[in-house]
């Protein structure tokens, strides 16, 4: 029985013939581990003078605020 979709995983003229010596799995392309987000300068200049001004005290808040404005990291 032949398999419409299985040009799209093979790279192979001769897929369905049963030769499996000459099957190359498809290349995907993969996506990045992060994207970097375009945010105001002036914000995270802010945070990071407010984060350096009180230590470690104010981090958890800070993370929080991020996260409920569009998420920084500190």
């Amino acid at each position: 029985m032949k398999c419409k979709g299985r040009k799209k995983f093979f790279n192979t003229k001769n897929a369905d013939n049963g030769n499996n010596s000459n099957l190359t799995l498809a290349k995907f392309k993969t996506l990045p581990k992060f994207e970097m987000k375009k945010r105001c300068i002036r914000v995270v200049r802010r945070r990071r003078k407010i984060s350096e001004e009180n230590g470690r005290v104010l981090r958890r808040i800070l993370v929080k605020k991020g996260y409920k404005m569009g998420g920084v990291s500190l």
